[in-house]
């Protein structure tokens, strides 16, 4: 994502004296400014008895990567003190933070609750699943685009990626590609420049675009959307389409599977 992020204080409502007594305890210079706090080049990532500082995220920091990992199920516990190590010597700073870093590798039963704590308290989204997963997917096409992995090893990941997001058609040009290349490795020049475009295009679009199917099929709706490797039906209703071209899906559904009821063997296929 290139959308810079910078981690600010959530101050609570109070009253003039709370906030006198609030600046007075904390060790450094505290103003107010346009309604944020803030002390020299840094700033409050959190509210708690005293003031914790840290450096403001003007680019996706390894925490909050971290934080879409986990929240699409794809962190290791034991890799968090680690993590937090890394992320008190880059200048982050919260109470949660500096515990999980002391703990040790082979005890990690309260790492995951603890790094919840730490991104809450540096003001960093733990978002759903499918948001993680997507972007991550995007992390994935700007180091791409950006040159820091081989176009080849991007598609392929994103090839994986399409098995774990929801409106996935998105990334189905990089399915193609990445098998086209495992078919055809003369032509990698060609197909990593194609690559490097299209993970382009998908960091020049905001959100993912809604993908459905149009395919008559018996016992199921003709309109249907993926999700990961699975295919859903759609309530034409909550497409928001007109009663006419709602009306001349159905009837082009209807039609097909009453050519399909037509033919000899058909009945024996589709039991």
């Amino acid at each position: 994502m290139h959308s810079s992020r910078h981690v600010r204080l959530r101050m609570p409502a109070q009253l003039p004296a709370e906030r006198d007594t609030l600046s007075a305890a904390c060790p450094c210079t505290a103003s107010k400014r346009s309604g944020r706090w803030s002390c020299g080049s840094l700033k409050p990532v959190a509210t708690t008895s005293r003031c914790i500082y840290a450096d403001a995220v003007t680019e996706v920091d390894p925490v909050q990567v971290a934080a879409w990992r986990m929240a699409a199920g794809r962190l290791r516990s034991e890799d968090l003190p680690e993590i937090a190590t890394e992320a008190l010597i880059r200048g982050l700073d919260s109470p949660a933070l500096r515990l999980l870093a002391g703990q040790s590798r082979d005890d990690v039963r309260d790492s995951a609750d603890l790094f919840r704590t730490a991104v809450g308290e540096l003001g960093i989204d733990l978002p759903d699943a499918d948001t993680a997963n997507w972007n991550l997917a995007r992390r994935t096409a700007s180091e791409i685009v950006e040159g820091r992995i081989e176009p080849s090893r991007g598609a392929n990941a994103l090839w994986s990626a399409y098995q774990r997001v929801l409106d996935n058609g998105d990334l189905r040009i990089f399915v193609g590609l990445a098998s086209e290349l495992e078919d055809h490795p003369e032509d990698i020049e060609q197909l990593s420049a194609q690559i490097i475009a299209e993970a382009q295009t998908l960091l020049d679009r905001p959100q993912p675009r809604r993908w459905i199917k149009l395919m008559a099929v018996r016992d199921r709706g003709p309109i249907s959307k993926t999700a990961g490797p699975k295919c859903f039906e759609v309530d034409l209703e909550a497409l928001g389409i007109s009663d006419g071209l709602r009306a001349d899906v159905l009837r082009w559904g209807g039609q097909f599977i009453d050519v399909l009821g037509s033919w000899p063997d058909s009945a024996a296929s589709n039991r």
